[in-house]
């Protein structure tokens, strides 16, 4: 088995503040729980109602995107339920 040689000729240590944020990094990152999730939905529906309303509202002089709807969508829902926020049973 060959070794490979390091191209860079020249290293540099990183200071004591640069050391212990790295430290502090990788510890949380190994004792914080973490989770992840992906949801995809379908909003063939949604998107269509969009089109309608876009259609509907041509002559005014603000033009409302999809960003702008999404966003009011996600807004109202978490005002609505509020708790979706919360983590009760964190540890």
């Amino acid at each position: 088995m060959k070794l490979k040689t390091n191209k860079f000729k020249h290293s540099e240590r990183f200071d004591l503040q640069r050391r212990a944020v790295s430290h502090i990094t990788t510890t949380s990152w190994h004792e914080i729980p973490h989770i992840s999730y992906i949801y995809e939905p379908d909003i063939t529906d949604f998107y269509k109602e969009f089109k309608i309303l876009v259609n509907n509202k041509i002559n005014l002089e603000n033009k409302i995107s999809f960003n702008t709807i999404m966003l009011k969508v996600v807004t109202e829902g978490l005002l609505l339920s509020p708790a979706i926020l919360v983590c009760k049973n964190f540890v």
